[in-house]
């Protein structure tokens, strides 16, 4: 039986690869039956083409769709930051002048006993270098302290233009100028006082007490003004900017 197994597969063997290849040509090209099987490939081909091609334009798309709102989101995180960085700039500059505000108008200095007066006059003249001055505490708060912010606040001056609206920054430069004449008579009478007579010592301090009162007022007005027109112009909100 084996024998005639072979024997067939012999006998059929060219027979066999004839049909094979007949197969392979009519799948290829063969119109006989009406089955143009190149067309309908290269149809197929093409159209997986198109689909893989729109598919790639589709992700282009929303890939530009999401970098847009990147952009757009990343233009509204700066815009924010620069409205605090602003912020914080404005609230520097008021923290300063309002700082120098309560200290200049402090009525305490012309309260103060002439002797430790004396004594602040000469630390100012000349700071002993070996010892702590023995009223630390006044000195610091009637002379180091205002010297110190006096010295800030003039360096901040030019930053009020660019940080404030017109109207705000006429009103600060003018606290910041009536403070001013407020420091300059405070320092005039702390260093003064030490080389006057005691009558004129006490003529001195009612004549720059009430000097003082009057500059006092005139802060207390333009300081008021001060904080309406930054409530009106400057701080109304992070969004209304």
């Amino acid at each position: 039986m084996s024998d005639l197994v072979v024997h067939c597969a012999n006998s059929d063997l060219n027979s066999i690869a004839t049909a094979l290849q007949t197969a392979k040509i009519h799948l290829i090209d063969d119109t006989r039956h009406g089955w143009p099987w190149k067309e309908i490939l290269q149809g197929a081909v093409t159209l997986c083409v198109g689909l893989f091609a729109g598919w790639i334009a589709w992700q282009q798309k929303e890939i530009a769709k999401e970098n847009k709102e990147i952009s757009r989101e990343n233009k509204e995180i700066t815009k924010q930051k620069l409205k605090l960085e602003i912020f914080e700039k404005r609230m520097e500059i008021v923290e300063i002048i309002k700082n120098f505000y309560k200290n200049q108008t402090e009525t305490s200095l012309f309260e103060i006993p002439r002797h430790t007066l004396n004594e602040i006059s000469l630390y100012n003249l000349k700071p002993p270098l070996d010892r702590p001055p023995s009223k630390t505490s006044l000195i610091e708060n009637t002379l180091l302290k205002p010297k110190k912010m006096h010295s800030i606040l003039q360096k901040k001056n030019e930053e009020i233009n660019v940080f404030f609206s017109p109207k705000t920054s006429n009103i600060l430069y003018k606290q910041i100028n009536i403070l001013n004449d407020v420091y300059h008579l405070n320092m005039m009478y702390i260093h003064n006082q030490h080389s006057l007579l005691d009558e004129c010592f006490n003529e001195r301090r009612i004549s720059d007490k009430n000097n003082f009162l009057i500059l006092k007022q005139d802060a207390a007005k333009t300081y008021k003004l001060m904080w309406e027109s930054l409530r009106k112009n400057e701080f109304k909100g992070l969004s209304d900017w």
